[in-house]
Protein backbone atom coordinates (compact mmCIF):
# COMPACT_ATOMS: atom_id res chain seq x y z
CA UNK A 1 0.00 0.00 0.00
CA UNK A 2 2.92 2.32 0.72
CA UNK A 3 4.23 1.87 -2.80
CA UNK A 4 0.85 2.64 -4.33
CA UNK A 5 0.58 5.84 -2.27
CA UNK A 6 4.06 6.84 -3.42
CA UNK A 7 3.10 6.25 -7.05
CA UNK A 8 0.01 8.45 -6.65
CA UNK A 9 2.07 11.25 -5.08
CA UNK A 10 4.68 11.01 -7.82
CA UNK A 11 2.04 11.13 -10.55
CA UNK A 12 0.53 14.24 -8.97
CA UNK A 13 4.02 15.81 -9.06
CA UNK A 14 3.83 15.90 -12.87
CA UNK A 15 1.36 18.76 -12.48
CA UNK A 16 2.22 22.32 -11.53
CA UNK A 17 2.24 22.06 -7.75
CA UNK A 18 3.40 24.56 -5.10
CA UNK A 19 7.00 24.31 -3.87
CA UNK A 20 5.88 22.91 -0.51
CA UNK A 21 4.36 19.88 -2.22
CA UNK A 22 7.72 18.90 -3.66
CA UNK A 23 9.38 19.23 -0.25
CA UNK A 24 6.70 16.98 1.25
CA UNK A 25 7.12 14.60 -1.69
CA UNK A 26 10.86 14.34 -0.98
CA UNK A 27 10.20 13.46 2.64
CA UNK A 28 7.52 10.88 1.90
CA UNK A 29 9.28 9.19 -1.04
CA UNK A 30 12.59 9.12 0.83
CA UNK A 31 10.93 7.54 3.86
CA UNK A 32 8.91 5.02 1.90
CA UNK A 33 11.94 4.08 -0.22
CA UNK A 34 14.07 3.51 2.88
CA UNK A 35 11.31 1.47 4.51
CA UNK A 36 10.66 -0.70 1.44
CA UNK A 37 14.42 -1.12 0.93
CA UNK A 38 14.83 -2.30 4.52
CA UNK A 39 11.99 -4.79 4.11
CA UNK A 40 13.65 -6.19 0.98
CA UNK A 41 16.94 -6.42 2.87
CA UNK A 42 15.25 -8.37 5.67
CA UNK A 43 13.70 -10.74 3.15
CA UNK A 44 17.09 -11.41 1.54
CA UNK A 45 16.31 -9.54 -1.69
CA UNK A 46 19.39 -7.30 -1.56
CA UNK A 47 19.21 -6.40 -5.24
CA UNK A 48 15.89 -4.66 -4.72
CA UNK A 49 16.96 -3.14 -1.42
CA UNK A 50 19.85 -1.28 -3.06
CA UNK A 51 17.56 0.17 -5.71
CA UNK A 52 15.33 1.60 -3.00
CA UNK A 53 18.27 2.85 -0.91
CA UNK A 54 19.60 4.75 -3.93
CA UNK A 55 16.14 6.14 -4.53
CA UNK A 56 15.94 7.24 -0.87
CA UNK A 57 19.29 9.03 -1.28
CA UNK A 58 18.07 10.88 -4.37
CA UNK A 59 14.92 12.09 -2.60
CA UNK A 60 16.49 12.76 0.81
CA UNK A 61 15.33 16.11 2.24
CA UNK A 62 18.36 16.64 4.51
CA UNK A 63 21.01 16.98 1.80
CA UNK A 64 18.81 17.65 -1.25
CA UNK A 65 19.96 17.12 -4.79
CA UNK A 66 19.05 20.08 -6.98
CA UNK A 67 17.92 19.01 -10.44
CA UNK A 68 16.04 20.98 -13.05
CA UNK A 69 12.34 20.31 -13.61
CA UNK A 70 12.96 18.17 -16.69
CA UNK A 71 15.38 15.88 -14.85
CA UNK A 72 13.04 15.60 -11.88
CA UNK A 73 10.28 14.49 -14.24
CA UNK A 74 12.54 11.68 -15.49
CA UNK A 75 13.53 10.73 -11.94
CA UNK A 76 9.87 10.71 -10.89
CA UNK A 77 8.96 8.52 -13.87
CA UNK A 78 11.75 6.08 -12.99
CA UNK A 79 10.60 6.03 -9.37
CA UNK A 80 7.04 5.29 -10.45
CA UNK A 81 8.38 2.36 -12.50
CA UNK A 82 10.39 1.06 -9.52
CA UNK A 83 7.53 1.32 -7.03
CA UNK A 84 4.90 -0.10 -9.41
CA UNK A 85 7.16 -2.77 -10.91
CA UNK A 86 8.26 -4.20 -7.58
CA UNK A 87 4.70 -4.05 -6.26
CA UNK A 88 3.40 -6.05 -9.22
CA UNK A 89 6.31 -8.51 -9.03
CA UNK A 90 5.64 -9.11 -5.35
CA UNK A 91 1.93 -9.63 -6.02
CA UNK A 92 2.81 -12.15 -8.72
CA UNK A 93 5.22 -14.00 -6.38
CA UNK A 94 2.57 -14.09 -3.64
CA UNK A 95 0.10 -15.77 -5.98
CA UNK A 96 2.57 -18.44 -7.08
Amino acid sequence: MLRIASVVLLVIAFGDMPYGYYNLLRLLVCGSSAYVGYNYYKSKKERYSWIFYIQAFIYNPIIPLHFGRELWLLVNAASIAVFAGTYLADKKDARA
